[in-house]
């Protein structure tokens, strides 16, 4: 992998300004064949290992000792250090529409309260959201009229919306 790569930007280079004559061919990436004695893991190792450490940790005999031997105890993060969520937004081409991609970072709080504007209208709720990402599937205001979007979060907690509003984000959503 590590020389595939820095292969793959010379290729690139060679593509954008080489003074070969001929057709250029793009590298192909062939994976080396693994040890003698290993086998290829199945998908979702990462995921499974996750889960299992998270069994460990609510097993009656584990203790912090053995949490802090096993390497699987960290630092925790504490709420109070993150004000407001932390989120991004990008276009991106739907099924059907140009829609806006909103990914957010809740930092143990429940969810997120979502709100929007469009144009010069005035801030509307757009959802509460458990879990990221968020899509904004909204037609345009104006049919075939690009239009920017703003967006603002704060943290939602047991049926509340509590916190300060996150910095306001802009997007522009063309059709």
């Amino acid at each position: 992998m590590r020389n595939f790569s820095p292969s793959t930007t010379d290729a690139v280079d060679e593509v954008l300004t080489g003074s070969v004559t001929t057709h250029f061919v793009m590298p192909t990436f062939s994976a080396p064949a693994l040890p003698a004695g290993v086998s290829a893991a199945l998908p979702g190792t990462l995921n499974r290992i996750f889960a299992l450490i998270a069994k460990m940790k609510l097993a009656s005999a584990m203790t912090d000792a053995i949490a802090t031997d096993l390497g699987i105890v960290g630092a925790e993060d504490d709420p109070s250090t993150h004000p407001v969520p932390k989120f991004t937004a990008e276009a991106e081409q739907g099924a059907t529409c140009q829609c806006v991609r909103l990914k957010f970072f809740k930092y143990g709080h429940m969810g997120v309260y979502i709100e929007s504007r469009r144009g010069t209208g005035a801030w509307e709720f757009l959802a509460i959201d458990t879990e990221s990402p968020y899509e904004d599937e909204r037609p345009l205001l104006v049919a075939a009229t690009p239009e920017v979007r703003e967006y603002r979060m704060r943290f939602w907690d047991k049926g509340t919306p509590n916190g300060d509003w996150t910095d306001v984000v802009k997007v522009t959503v063309s059709p």
